[in-house]
């Protein structure tokens, strides 16, 4: 067990108040966070977690962590490991945990790292990766076990697959870019995440409103597209709710979304980018919005849109009430007697009016004896209809 701090890589947030501590397990959540770490981005640090001195010390990450190679690569750890954790995330306001899942040291970590952040009372969210299908599937069986494991104890999880993103490639795409892809889409996650406390604008979200729609809210999606032009706001809106990858007619089941706007953009264009958010949510759903006028990219708008409640089970449909049963003959079946047509006799044998079961079939309806002759093996209806 080891810790260090590069002096020379630490570069604390200038952002006064929120402290976000981004914390990356494994090897690919320490390349992720060494990624990160050259944005200087405002008010976020950076901890480099893993089991390897050697694939630790290729981290660019500021803060770098090596907890023992045994108990802990199995999700377990030691006491001292634990409190080593915890300083590192002390006077933390928000964790963002970013590991790979399916390849061992990132999944078995994650709970480890998540479970001290809990104790602490500190609001943890989780981006976690699925692996490719060409990893093969005990990787897969892994990830799903490390998910399911993660989720007891972070308060959000945004799990991003690595499938989509494939799907989203073009043939010539290799796998060295389809991975550099993923790690580009969870740097924009983090980005998008502390940029919406972080940056100080004409609208601003709170720390109490991020906190409440995030604590405790399960499995959330998050999308970020950006456009440039007239109506760039509604346009970059539209394509970032598009990103959040959601089932279809599942959007009205959120239970909240928390959006970012930036750019310099026009009040009626604003206005209606919220519109249209809130039109394929629904009126229920509590939306927390903040918009800041300065943007990375002269004459572009952007938008970044978490959604919580994501995945939940649809109720299902209470089916509609069965016809009363008409009592006498004949029965009245839709689409058979307004043909003119009897319906066949294994219908009529449970229509018989109350009183009648067992008795003899009326005259007016053919009894077994004459159905069963000719040729059982067709219907009734058919026979009748020949």
């Amino acid at each position: 067990m080891s810790f260090e701090i590069d002096h020379e890589r630490l570069m604390l947030g200038e952002e006064p108040g929120i402290r976000i501590t981004v914390v990356g397990l494994g090897r690919f959540g320490c390349d992720a966070v060494g990624s990160m770490a050259g944005k200087k981005l405002a008010g976020v640090e950076y901890v480099a977690v893993h089991t390897d001195p050697a694939a630790l010390k290729e981290s660019k990450a500021p803060v770098r962590l090596c907890i023992g190679s045994g108990s802990a690569s199995r999700g377990q750890s030691s006491e001292e490991e634990r409190k080593l954790i915890a300083t590192q995330l002390q006077g933390s306001n928000l964790i963002i945990l970013v590991a790979g899942m399916g390849k061992g040291t990132g999944t078995s970590l994650a709970p480890v790292v998540a479970l001290v952040a809990r104790n602490m009372g500190i609001l943890t969210i989780g981006i976690v990766t699925t692996p490719f299908a060409l990893e093969g599937k005990a990787k897969a069986q892994s990830a799903a076990e490390g998910i399911a494991s993660l989720k007891k104890y972070v308060d959000t999880l945004i799990v991003l697959d690595n499938e989509k993103v494939q799907a989203q490639s073009g043939e010539g795409t290799t796998v060295e870019q389809a991975f550099e892809r993923t790690g580009e889409l969870v740097c924009g996650a983090v980005r998008g995440i502390s940029g919406v406390l972080t940056e100080r604008g004409l609208i601003n979200i709170g720390f109490a409103d991020f906190s409440e729609l995030l604590s405790n809210a399960g499995e959330a999606a998050i999308g970020m597209a950006s456009a440039s032009g007239e109506g760039s706001a509604q346009r970059a809106m539209a394509e970032a709710f598009r990103n959040l990858g959601l089932p279809k007619d599942s959007a009205a089941l959120l239970d909240g979304v928390l959006v970012g706007i930036t750019g310099s953009v026009a009040v009626k264009d604003l206005t209606r980018a919220m519109d249209y958010l809130q039109e394929q949510v629904g009126a229920d759903t509590a939306i927390v919005n903040g918009y800041n006028e300065n943007s990375q990219e002269p004459g572009v708008a952007g938008a970044t849109i978490i959604a919580t409640g994501v995945g939940k089970a649809r109720k299902p449909e209470t089916p509609p009430a069965a016809p009363p049963r008409q009592a006498g003959w004949p029965v009245s079946l839709p689409g058979i007697t307004n043909m003119g047509i009897r319906p066949p006799a294994y219908l009529k044998r449970d229509l018989l009016p109350e009183g009648m079961q067992g008795l003899p079939a009326p005259a007016s309806i053919p009894s077994r004896e004459r159905i069963d002759k000719g040729r059982p093996e067709t219907p009734a209806f058919q026979r009748i209809l020949e």
